[in-house]
């Protein structure tokens, strides 16, 4: 404390300024006013007299140094780190002894004075700097000593705070900040909410019931939309280990619904879609598009973390689908390291190893150069397939615009997918078998909004809709000696189906 100040000296508030250049050149008077009016706020501390005109003198330093701060930043920087100070110095005093938080900030208050303090004085250069020094050490003790003012427990509010603003959230808040938090309309979660709500996962096996399925979907969809953790833990009102037990139980209830959201068409609805894809750009027979794309990990995986290391320099695992006209996910296919070529990862899918069983005699599906050309993939025509025929060049590059116009469904699907749930875009990679449960849940979910006209574009700052991850193969196609069982005859019976399909869309004139 200043024990020598018999006392404090006269407070004298300088003229209104009534433009910005007053402000300007008569920022020291304004300064003055806010170094006096701090040392009768703290005298007002110290004989406990905490009345309506310590408040005045606590908003009248507070109002001048706050303003002066940017003009004397400009003019000189190290008076401008003093008005810092003074601003950090004066901003977090309690302005009523009801107001003194609990204990742990107050400490940690008054040790960023005294450091404040301490650095103060050891750059001091005249009385005047070593007077700002004591008064912010003045200030750190009497932190210290009203600390003691008012003790015991201080009552459920930040929990009771947190769930009222979690209810206002879920009920009454503003789409745009229920988009925000969850990714997608209120109308939507609620269908969610009732499609897994009578699962029996929830049903609790101990003697303490379940939280609501309600918070459990909000902490998945929060934590989905690549908020923290902590975060969701903060927003929900539960600790933080508790959201990963939610956002598991919650992935594990939709995957139990995947057969009803997320399969294979059969041959009605495959017949369906070739017509409706025959309508739009004229392929015949074609029932999906597929590609595949990365899902970037944060760390290395434990267990052979070298092969995660993919050709963008960074570990991931690849994901490989397959779409229909509307963006919705068909089939896929995850957990390859993200070292391995697209088409190892097709050769070895549940898709291609039982291919008699999903495609009918003349069905195939779109793909890019990144995969093998047999009669159920179709994919465009090489560079060196462009022949010294000008004309019939022109028909392969027009048949390979058309291929990609489809294409794009599935660009869109996965750039959809990963906008609406930000988190896809970097996973962590320490445990791989919740992830790849997090993502299927993500994968039903997509086509359960999609099929509700749910459009994530409406979502604040959604990163668009095509997706940047997705590995684009440009020029010639690699190729691998023995990708496929009876490969040459498959070959020939790709070429031959992709002929007739040019003839088909691109007929000769």
């Amino acid at each position: 404390m200043l024990k020598n100040r018999t006392s404090a000296p006269e407070l004298r508030e300088p003229e209104r300024f009534n433009t910005a250049v007053e402000l300007e050149l008569n920022w020291e008077a304004a300064l003055s006013v806010s170094v006096q009016s701090l040392f009768l706020f703290d005298e007002a501390i110290n004989t406990g007299d905490m009345s309506s005109s310590s408040d005045e003198l606590f908003i009248l330093s507070f109002k001048y140094t706050g303003t002066c701060g940017g003009i004397c930043r400009r003019s000189s920087e190290r008076l401008g780190s003093i008005i810092v100070t003074l601003i950090i110095a004066v901003a977090p005093m309690p302005r009523t002894r009801a107001g003194i938080r609990p204990r742990t900030q107050k400490n940690s208050t008054a040790e960023h004075l005294e450091a404040f303090a301490t650095i103060l004085i050891a750059d001091a250069e005249d009385d005047y700097d070593q007077l700002i020094a004591l008064a912010v050490a003045d200030l750190a003790l009497a932190h210290r000593r009203i600390r003691g003012g008012r003790r015991g427990h201080t009552g459920p509010y930040i929990q009771e705070k947190c769930e009222h603003f979690f209810n206002w959230l879920l009920d009454t808040a503003p789409s745009r900040q229920f988009l925000a938090f969850f990714r997608m309309s209120r109308e939507d979660f609620w269908h969610l909410h009732g499609l897994i709500q009578g699962d029996p996962i929830f049903v609790s096996r101990g003697r303490r019931p379940q939280r609501p399925v309600k918070i459990q979907l909000a902490t998945f969809l929060c934590r989905m939309g690549a908020e923290t953790a902590l975060k969701t833990a903060g927003i929900m009102a539960i600790a933080e280990g508790t959201s990963y037990a939610y956002v598991d139980r919650v992935a594990k209830a939709f995957r139990n619904i995947r057969d009803d959201h997320l399969v294979w068409p059969n041959p009605e609805l495959r017949q369906y879609l070739s017509k409706k894809i025959e309508e739009g750009w004229g392929f015949v027979g074609c029932t999906s598009i597929g590609d595949g794309s990365y899902i970037f990990l944060l760390e290395r995986p434990s267990t052979n973390g070298y092969a995660f290391w993919c050709r963008k320099k960074r570990y991931a695992i690849t994901i490989q689908a397959t779409v229909d006209h509307k963006a919705c996910f068909t089939s896929y296919d995850f957990g390859w390291p993200g070292s391995v070529q697209d088409s190892r990862v097709f050769r070895n899918s549940h898709l291609w190893r039982h291919r008699h069983t999903y495609f009918g005699q003349h069905e195939y599906i779109l793909v890019d150069k990144g995969y093998p050309l047999t009669q159920h993939t179709i994919r465009p025509f090489n560079d060196s397939d462009l022949t010294a025929d000008a004309a019939e060049a022109q028909r392969r590059k027009k048949f390979n615009k058309r291929l990609s116009q489809v294409r794009i469904f599935v660009e869109h699907a996965f750039g959809r997918l990963k906008g609406r749930f930000p988190a896809l875009r970097s996973m962590p990679g320490r445990r791989l078998g919740d992830m790849y449960r997090g993502i299927e849940a993500l994968m039903i979910i997509h086509n359960i909004l999609e099929r509700r006209a749910d459009d994530p574009e409406m979502i604040p700052r959604f990163n668009g809709r095509e997706d940047p991850d997705r590995d684009i193969v440009r020029g010639e196609a690699a190729e691998e000696p023995g990708l496929l069982q009876d490969e040459d005859d498959m070959y020939r019976a790709g070429l031959l189906r992709r002929k007739q399909l040019l003839d088909i869309i691109i007929p000769r004139n």
